[in-house]
């Protein structure tokens, strides 16, 4: 289809500069300033109508050649991240378990099937990329669908092990941001009469935003599962956000924008703080990776606040990914620090001249790490 569409505007290009060729001659043999102004802009504007979709096609063409020639080297990114996140999992497996022995059962009903569902979601992406890896040579575009397939995958797996990992910091504090919830997403439902919606649009998506204020009123007087009443707020609200969008100025999207951002760095400011004093805490079970994640937590919310004013969008997405750092940080279980030593001919436990804190190694990498992150 893109080929034809090519053709086309190909020769709707060619029928173009003959007739500037055309147009060009009636300039030259012109005397008028006038007419040959005229006559010029008439060529400009032609080739500008003809050229312009045939650049931008080309442009598409070579983006495309651009992809398949990196395409072994996404795939085994791809790979790299899989891997990733089959030790994510394990440790949201770790995560759900150790929040167990606190909540009631009927508080995490909703992350039950969450691991289940994100192994098999991982191995769909595992065999999707054993499938891009089998055609990267003799068919670029199964395979290029077949790692988009595998980024789905992934996409959604990460989905169903965040929601364990920030599943405690959203019950600690879940009559405020149940009570929080309600309020924004009741201000959404005012807005649909303010603004005149169209009620053949917006009664689905009104009759929903009820449903979740519903399950989230029911959840604070302890009826229901709080995590999954959170959700349904959040999504609800989300969907009639969109919706709503088109109705509201400029102005009072950009307002709910910055909102909706402070908000979201409110709560990665909660977890980020949380998460710091986690590891500050306990520096010498803490290894380098996860205090690189939680660097990357900082840096994230660093740049959250940046861009709020300029891109609000793009702050709230940094901002939950602030988040989501701090908490795969607080879900770190303790390790004991390892030595390169046998610990039979050195056990630290028994002496205390030594420093249980990290290696030297550990430290200089630490300080490049905090010191690239300004």
């Amino acid at each position: 289809a893109q080929t034809d569409e090519f053709a086309r505007t190909l020769e709707f290009a060619k029928e173009s500069v003959a007739r500037c060729f055309e147009t060009q001659k009636q300039m030259n043999g012109s005397t008028n300033p006038t007419a040959r102004a005229n006559l010029a802009t008439s060529i400009m504007r032609d080739l500008g109508t003809s050229m312009n979709p045939l650049s931008n096609i080309q442009a598409s063409f070579e983006k495309k050649r651009s992809e398949q020639a990196t395409l072994p080297t996404r795939i085994s990114d791809a790979r790299e991240r899989l891997t990733e996140q089959r030790a994510d999992l394990e440790r949201a497996k770790a995560e759900l378990v150790s929040i167990a022995g606190i909540y009631p059962p009927q508080m995490l009903a909703s992350l039950q099937d969450n691991p289940e569902q994100a192994a098999a979601l991982l191995d769909t992406a595992d065999k999707a990329l054993g499938e891009a890896q089998q055609m990267v040579e003799t068919d670029r575009a199964r395979a290029e669908s077949s790692l988009d397939t595998a980024h789905r995958a992934l996409m959604m797996a990460t989905h169903q092990t965040d929601a364990i990992f920030s599943a405690k910091s959203d019950l600690d504090a879940i009559h405020d941001r149940l009570g929080a919830a309600i309020g924004s997403i009741s201000s959404d439902i005012t807005d649909t009469t303010a603004l005149k919606a169209d009620s053949a649009v917006f009664d689905p998506l009104v009759s929903d935003a009820h449903a979740a204020i519903a399950d989230g009123q029911a959840a604070l007087l302890n009826n229901g599962d709080p995590l999954a009443a959170l959700e349904h707020l959040r999504s609800a609200e989300a969907n009639l956000d969109a919706a709503l969008a088109p109705l509201r100025t400029q102005r009072d999207n950009d307002e709910r924008a910055r909102s909706t951002a402070r908000s979201q760095m409110a709560l990665a400011e909660s977890s980020l703080t949380r998460a710091q004093r986690y590891v500050q805490g306990r520096r010498g079970a803490m290894d380098l990776a996860v205090r690189s994640t939680l660097n990357d937590s900082e840096q994230a919310l660093r740049a959250a606040r940046e861009a709020l004013d300029s891109d609000p969008n793009q702050a709230t997405s940094l901002a939950a990914q602030s988040r989501t750092l701090a908490d795969r940080v607080l879900a770190t279980p303790l390790s004991r620090p390892q030595y390169s030593w046998p610990e039979s001919e050195y056990n630290y436990e028994r002496d205390p001249g030594r420093d249980s804190g990290p290696s030297l190694g550990e430290q200089i990498l630490w300080s490049i790490l905090t010191s690239s992150g300004g």
